[in-house]
């Protein structure tokens, strides 16, 4: 099937706007709470209170000009309606049925297939790498690019400043209390060790919890992502196999594994709660078990 045949295929209109589910909300509280805790103990609310604010206007200011910025340090350059119009048409269909504006198309550089989405439901822009378009199959681009807009669709983005404001500031705060009570033992004030090595153990424990903490609402955001996605592309099988088809396309190829280069792998145990990105098996595996496709909404046959 084509990019044309996928855009007569496409139609219908849904809304965009912040997705809050349990966890999310669960874990953006304990972010906040974590940072207000260790304020607290260490400069007062007040001190508290400005180190959260300033942590989060500065990751708002980073997000909004984060649409360029991104794109442009991976290397992109926008693509051109005239370039690539059956792929322009395709992203406007996708976009209408989510209910946003077209997004802007960016083309990346690397041998890497991916797609990246930044900016807002407002004004956003989409990075896809030429080795995806050249490898995958237009239906499957179709389901990456849908779960690119579902980023956008759910307002996945700004979610992710305000987890990173958050985690900011609780480092931040740890950091100022321990070199706070480095300085106070230092200098010769009351400061007992079992109060020194708190201040080190928080100092050490809280960057590591925030970031644990930020990282869960990351991979609970790609779930929904590929739930976005296969609403979207009206097939969560379509999904699935476009996720397995990405990473056996990321696979390194046989004259890299002879060269010694390392194949990719998913993290397990204590080290997949520092991971952005759910296992791809657990995902496909999601995905498989939603509803099968809805006859109205079966875009790919």
């Amino acid at each position: 099937m084509t990019f044309p045949d996928l855009c007569r295929t496409i139609k219908g209109k849904g809304g965009g706007g912040l997705m809050l589910t349990f966890r999310t909300t669960v874990c953006l509280v304990a972010l906040f709470l974590l940072a207000a805790l260790v304020g607290l103990t260490t400069v007062g609310p007040f001190g508290a209170a400005v180190v959260i604010a300033v942590s989060l206007l500065t990751s708002t200011a980073a997000y909004r000009g984060r649409r360029w910025a991104s794109l442009r340090q991976m290397g992109g350059r926008p693509i051109q309606w005239f370039e690539a119009p059956d792929l322009y048409e395709l992203v406007d269909a996708l976009a209408r049925r989510a209910g946003l504006p077209t997004p802007r198309l960016y083309l990346l550089p690397g041998r890497m297939v991916n797609a990246v989405a930044v900016a807002t439901a407002g004004s956003s822009a989409i990075g896809v790498t030429a080795p995806l378009l050249r490898y995958m199959p237009p239906d499957e681009v179709a389901a990456v690019i849908a779960h690119e807009i579902a980023h956008i669709r759910h307002g996945d983005l700004p979610l992710q400043m305000v987890a990173a404001g958050l985690a900011g500031a609780a480092t931040a705060l740890a950091e100022i209390g321990r070199f706070g009570v480095v300085f106070a033992w230092l200098l010769g004030f009351p400061v007992g060790l079992g109060e020194l090595a708190a201040a080190l153990l928080i100092a050490a424990g809280v960057p590591a919890v925030a970031l644990v903490l930020r990282m869960a609402i990351s991979r609970e955001r790609e779930y929904l992502a590929d739930a976005g996605a296969a609403e979207l592309v009206g097939s969560p099988q379509r999904m699935a196999r476009a996720l397995g088809r990405l990473e056996r396309l990321n696979q390194p190829a046989w004259w890299q594994r002879l060269l010694g280069f390392p194949a990719p792998q998913e993290p397990t145990g204590w080290a997949a709660l520092l991971s952005s990105h759910p296992p791809t098996r657990l995902r496909i595996a999601r995905l498989l078990a939603m509803s099968p496709p809805r006859p109205d909404l079966a875009c790919f046959g």
